[in-house]
């Protein structure tokens, strides 16, 4: 495979293209494509083209599909790291690439991040200082 970011988003059309014929099997089959690839060679993708792949799908795929989620929890685990962001040098071209990112995933991206967090953590941290 010469281009990951081709891959992925001929998978993402192809995602697209059976949601809108209504044609299930077409759907889940390249869902369950995409998911599997997103898993397990994700590191193959450069941040700017997994970029690119949200904004597409984002704008082309409704709001409630678990695809969208898939998104999320893969930037979150593989990219949304303290160690990544600690490690990672982000040029402009990437600051640039996360302002053009669809809203609904950057906040789906902080209630991951948040969610995740809480599991560390615990639910029912006091806050309350002591005197």
């Amino acid at each position: 495979m010469k281009d990951p970011k081709d891959f992925y988003m001929t998978i993402l059309q192809c995602y697209v293209l059976g949601d809108r014929l209504l044609t299930p099997d077409f759907k889940r089959s390249a869902n369950s494509e995409f998911a599997i690839w997103q898993f397990n060679n994700i590191s193959e993708i450069h941040l700017l083209d997994f970029y690119d792949l949200v904004s597409f799908a984002f704008e082309h795929i409704p709001e409630n599909r678990p695809i969208l989620q898939l998104l999320v929890d893969v930037f979150c685990h593989r990219w949304g790291q303290l160690e990544y962001v600690k490690n990672e040098a982000l040029g402009m071209e990437e600051v640039e690439g996360e302002l053009q990112l669809p809203d609904n995933f950057k906040r789906r991206v902080m209630y991951k991040l948040m969610e995740l967090n809480w599991g560390r953590r615990g639910i029912g941290v006091d806050y309350t200082i002591a005197i």
